[in-house]
């Protein structure tokens, strides 16, 4: 129980600083992220779980068809506030 809850707490850590970095700092806190993911054997387990039950998932089409520069797409689950409930995407430029 320990490790869990060290787990979703050094989760939320980590997605926080995503969330508050700038866009100088961005690309460096995805890479942690990632990294912390990927490193994490409950949180890898999660990943390679997902590849399994959604082959046609990918990711890295999804980020090219949603961002690029000066510009991004987040799905509504991401996004803060009642504006965003009636699209299926938000959008906008960095600050």
């Amino acid at each position: 129980m320990r490790y869990e809850r060290s787990t979703i707490v050094r989760l939320r850590e980590r997605y926080a600083r995503l969330f508050k970095a700038d866009y100088q700092a961005y690309e460096d806190e995805v890479r942690y992220l990632r990294d912390f993911i990927l490193t994490t054997a409950s949180l890898r387990a999660v990943v390679q779980l997902l590849e399994l039950t959604e082959p046609e998932l990918d990711p890295d089409k999804w980020i090219s068809e949603h961002f690029s520069s000066g510009q991004y797409s987040w799905p509504p689950s991401e996004c803060r506030g009642p504006e965003s409930a009636g699209s299926e995407y938000e959008t906008g430029s960095p600050e």
